[in-house]
């Protein structure tokens, strides 16, 4: 799984602060979100092929990372948070729409926090909801209007609604509510959960590339929320053409209503 190859190498840098003392670093990943698992057919943000982050593989154990005891003279620098993330954004950028913002290592830092606290709860039933709610209230990202930090987030927070169908499998209530909380405040990256119907786009996401993603999401997807969105309707009609023939379903939504209803 993309996401938890990416977590491990950011962790792996010692740099990524640990949300609670308490749970040690082999706690980090759960069964459940072992590589292994095949990523979810109906998840929109499954990373294209080749674009892993898997390419960062350091030469420590990952159930136990701590620098090596010896280094050579020729070795390489030790690899950093803002080095994965510049580079897993580089790779990520190549299969996104043209024009879009420049990337923030800041912001997309701080969501890799939020994340990581995410997938410790996900981990350990004793990382509670809560404890995530702190370190969301203490990584300093807030919900933002600026393009930049919203693509940036993204680099990490596109794994939201993985995350959220997660939760709601586990049964984890406050959990997924605290999710849902992120997905609404981050509607760019939550394209895909179901009735977020309090989640509102500012101007920044319906221009140049973000709109395009955006768009181009809610078409994977079939986000029934989006699709009501007048903008959307604009421009995924333009996207079927004089071809409704290619998604039938997708016209037969998009299709006026006749209201049938005798005056």
């Amino acid at each position: 799984m993309y996401l938890v190859s990416f977590l491990r190498n950011l962790f792996a840098t010692g740099e990524l602060l640990m949300p609670a003392a308490k749970i040690p670093p082999t706690a980090m990943l759960p069964q459940a979100m072992s590589p292994k698992d095949p990523p979810s057919e109906e998840s929109p943000h499954k990373g294209p092929p080749g674009t892993t982050a898997q390419s960062f593989e350091l030469s420590w154990d990952a159930d136990a990372p701590e620098l090596p005891a010896r280094r050579e003279a020729t070795e390489k620098p030790a690899v950093t948070v803002e080095g994965v993330l510049f580079e897993a954004e580089r790779i990520w950028r190549a299969s996104l729409p043209d024009d879009l913002p420049a990337f923030d290592v800041r912001s997309a830092k701080q969501a890799a926090e939020v994340v990581f606290a995410v997938c410790q709860s996900l981990a350990d039933a004793s990382f509670r909801a809560v404890d995530v709610q702190r370190v969301i209230d203490e990584c300093g990202l807030k919900p933002s209007t600026d393009p930049s930090v919203i693509y940036s987030a993204d680099l990490l927070f596109r794994f939201l609604p993985q995350l959220e169908e997660r939760a709601g499998r586990l049964s984890d209530s406050e959990l997924k509510d605290v999710i849902r909380q992120l997905c609404t405040a981050w509607p760019f990256s939550s394209v895909g959960v179901n009735e977020l119907t309090h989640a509102v786009l500012c101007d920044a996401i319906r221009q140049g590339g973000l709109w395009t993603e955006f768009t181009d999401r809610v078409f994977a997807t079939r986000d029934k929320h989006w699709m009501m969105d007048s903008f959307v309707k604009i421009e995924l009609k333009s996207s079927l053409g004089h071809y409704p023939e290619l998604d039938p379903t997708l016209f037969e939504i998009l299709k006026p209503k006749v209201d049938t209803d005798p005056e």
